[in-house]
């Protein structure tokens, strides 16, 4: 499956400005090869399921933490993938 990944990529980036513009409404400024970082481990401060279904989490700060809203970004994410959180019903 990566090597098909690999070969849309390089489709989509070789046919370039006019297939990007029908999809983006806008032509790319710049091809991007971006390498995500690999997943760590999150560790919750306080997770709950509430009585009507609903997760609450909060975070614990001691100072403030400009990173605070990627960090709970990522819980976010880690939460719906490993609580199946937004599923089709």
């Amino acid at each position: 499956m990566q090597n098909f990944g690999v070969a849309l990529k390089e489709l989509f980036q070789s046919v370039g400005t006019s297939l990007t513009e029908k999809f983006a409404g806008a032509a790319p400024a710049e091809w991007l090869n971006v390498k995500l970082p690999e997943t760590k481990t999150l560790r919750a401060d306080f997770v709950c399921r509430l009585t009507n279904g609903l997760l609450f989490h909060i975070e614990f700060q001691s100072h403030n933490d400009l990173e605070l809203i990627w960090r709970m970004l990522d819980y976010l994410a880690a939460f719906g993938r490993g609580m199946a959180l937004f599923q089709n019903k």
